[in-house]
């Protein structure tokens, strides 16, 4: 038999972006606020830890990893939340480079160990992003 959680459906795919746009409606506004709060809170002690090691093997420089990525969780889930901002693909674009360059200067790692990220965060807004000036020169 098949497994029918293997493959996505269109179904299910309606109905997950019919839920999505039902919780950014203004009316769910206190709702929405509270799972932004949720996942922080969800999510800060993982990624704390994530950030912890990193400074343990000298790839991050901060002496607040925990803050540091509460800082970046909720400025990014404020920051690329579409019902909150309205971004043009280019200020989009330049939100992404400067999440980036931000991350880096929080958590004192060297430019560049992020860019990987800039993908990553791109697909989620669905921005296409230019090729970056240092990636063109490898």
């Amino acid at each position: 038999h098949r497994d029918l959680h293997s493959f996505p459906t269109r179904c299910s795919s309606d109905l997950k972006d019919r839920m999505i746009e039902e919780f950014h409606l203004p009316a769910n506004a206190l709702m929405h606020e509270k799972s932004i709060v949720r996942s922080i809170l969800a999510l800060s002690p993982i990624l704390g830890e994530i950030a912890s090691q990193g400074v343990k093997e000298r790839l991050f420089s901060t002496e607040h990893p925990l803050e540091a990525m509460q800082i970046l969780l909720v400025s990014g889930q404020i920051l690329f939340d579409s019902s909150m901002f309205t971004w043009t693909p280019c200020e989009m674009e330049q939100k992404i480079n400067g999440f980036i360059e931000a991350m880096e200067a929080v958590l004192g790692a060297e430019k560049g160990t992020f860019e990987p990220m800039k993908q990553i965060l791109a697909a989620g807004s669905g921005c296409i992003l230019q090729e970056s000036e240092s990636r063109r020169a490898e």
